[in-house]
């Protein structure tokens, strides 16, 4: 990211997620993205960082959710992003963990309903 910066290239943006976290709001995610102008222009994820000074242990997942309600006029394409191993495997965990709990609200029986 600091060869990013080190660059004059105004596509690039930096977008810092700040969720609460006992009663305050400090960054503890650092996203790296790139507006891609075409025919269809959309928003690129590249990269993120987590704060190394964070220990709440806060998950980045609902920042794809938030990102969409920030920023209604450009499709997002968080492919780039998702190719980090780290982003990927907890991202792809909590969805299915989103989509478990999800069907135990909907039905309270989750007898035969293993992840």
């Amino acid at each position: 990211m600091m060869n990013v910066l080190e660059r004059d290239n105004t596509n690039d943006l930096f977008v810092g997620y700040c969720p609460e976290y006992q009663n305050k709001h400090t960054i503890r995610y650092l996203f790296h993205m790139r507006v891609a102008f075409g025919e269809n222009p959309y928003l690129s994820v590249i990269n993120g960082v987590s704060c190394p000074f964070d220990n709440s242990d806060l998950s980045s997942y609902q920042f794809k959710e938030r990102l969409a309600e920030v920023v209604p006029i450009l499709p997002i394409s968080f492919e780039k992003l998702l190719q980090n191993p780290k982003f990927s495997l907890t991202w792809s965990l909590e969805k299915l963990e989103k989509k478990y709990q999800d069907r135990l609200d909907e039905d309270e029986d989750d007898e035969g309903d293993y992840i």
